[in-house]
């Protein structure tokens, strides 16, 4: 998959048909907390060669190799000196070395994706995966490293979600990393938090909505080179949970160009345009004000930024696995029994699955649905 600089990739459905499929659903299956951690035992950790060189070299390979590093490696090493000079700052002074990276802003309000609002074991193996990250820094480094999340929820009234909603998802995940024994290495922190001490931000914030608001009306080159680039993303992130699944896909199959369509499914669609245009002017100006605010270097100083939209100054990381293309954000977790091996899966798709499916529930959910799923 080709990352994206501004958001993660999108990644289309398997098919937004409308057509009933038989589904083949074994029996339900309910699990502890305890025992979907053994599950996590399955994910194996990436194997990163014994490299010669400096001990900064060392630590940098890590974000070099291919089981770790998403992006062009081109924008690593192309900053190769800069980058040993950042890991050098904390291995000179015998320090822990500070990471931070920026997600997990909300459960997507699309059921297409995810019927859920909490987060489930997707979320953990992500989280999980950047504690591999951490470990494996720490065989390297005898003083180890710590990673910062910045959950996104300043970013939930963009796609409609209420600040309410975004804060019971944070709980619930720092809830979720303490119970998989992930906090050791990993804090997680509201970027909100980083915005309120920066007296002005929100005054700031709605000026610079209204000057990217005007260059988009002007169809400003670079402006509409990033628009664009980050449309289909967020266009299906933006809350569709009241409208019937029908017509969500017969909107989406429009916006892709599928004819025809009805009058209520084109209504939907330019409402969904429209509000998409809304989010990505909120959202790139949040961005902006984000980095001249310096939000995350005022939390974690001398931090090295990694990230899941690779771009030149950041480290670009895999979420989960080579293999999986959809963040746990937008999907549904789904254990295959037979290739051994977790990924993200939109839960329309599970549709189409021609193999039998279990639903795992987990005692301690608060929400009370599948935690993620089995194919046999």
């Amino acid at each position: 998959m080709q990352s994206n600089p501004y958001v993660y990739p999108y990644t289309p459905f398997r098919n937004l048909q409308d057509r009933k499929t038989k589904v083949r659903f074994a029996k339900d299956i309910y699990l502890s907390m305890h025992e979907v951690a053994r599950e996590l035992l399955k994910v194996s950790t990436p194997k990163i060669p014994r490299r010669s060189g400096s001990l900064e070299d060392r630590i940098l390979a890590i974000f070099l190799n291919p089981n770790i590093r998403f992006g062009p490696q081109s924008f690593i090493v192309n900053s190769r000196a800069e980058w040993l000079d950042r890991i050098r700052y904390f291995t000179k002074r015998k320090k822990r070395i500070e990471l931070t990276i920026l997600g997990f802003p909300f459960k997507t309000p699309v059921t297409l994706k995810t019927n859920r609002t909490l987060p489930d074991l997707g979320e953990v193996l992500m989280l999980q995966r950047l504690h591999i990250i951490t470990n494996l820094v720490g065989k390297v480094y005898p003083k180890g490293c710590r990673l910062t999340v910045f959950t996104e929820g300043p970013f939930a009234p963009f796609a409609h979600v209420t600040p309410g909603e975004a804060r019971r998802y944070q709980r619930s995940l720092q809830y979720l990393a303490k119970i998989f024994s992930l906090t050791d290495t990993l804090r997680i922190i509201d970027l909100g938090s980083s915005e309120r001490r920066v007296p002005g931000f929100r005054k700031a914030f709605t000026q610079k909505c209204q000057e990217f608001a005007a260059l988009h009306a002007r169809k400003e080159r670079d402006f509409m080179k990033k628009y664009s680039s980050a449309f289909s993303s967020v266009f299906h992130i933006v809350n569709v949970r009241n409208v019937p699944e029908g017509m969500v896909r017969a909107a989406y199959r429009a916006y892709d160009g599928q004819r025809p369509i009805s009058r209520e499914a084109n209504k939907l669609l330019r409402r969904l345009t429209v509000q998409t245009t809304r989010a990505l002017i909120q959202y790139f100006a949040y961005l902006r004000l984000r980095d001249e605010f310096r939000l995350i270097p005022r939390a974690v100083p001398h931090a090295l930024p990694l990230t899941v939209s690779p771009k030149q100054g950041r480290l670009g990381v895999l979420p989960i696995n080579r293999a999986t293309q959809i963040l746990p954000t937008h999907g549904v977790p789904v254990y295959d029994t037979k290739r051994k091996c977790f990924s993200i899966r939109y839960l329309d798709d599970l549709r189409w699955e021609n193999r039998s499916i279990s639903k795992i529930y987990v005692s301690g959910d608060a929400e009370k649905l599948p935690f993620y799923y089995r194919v046999y």
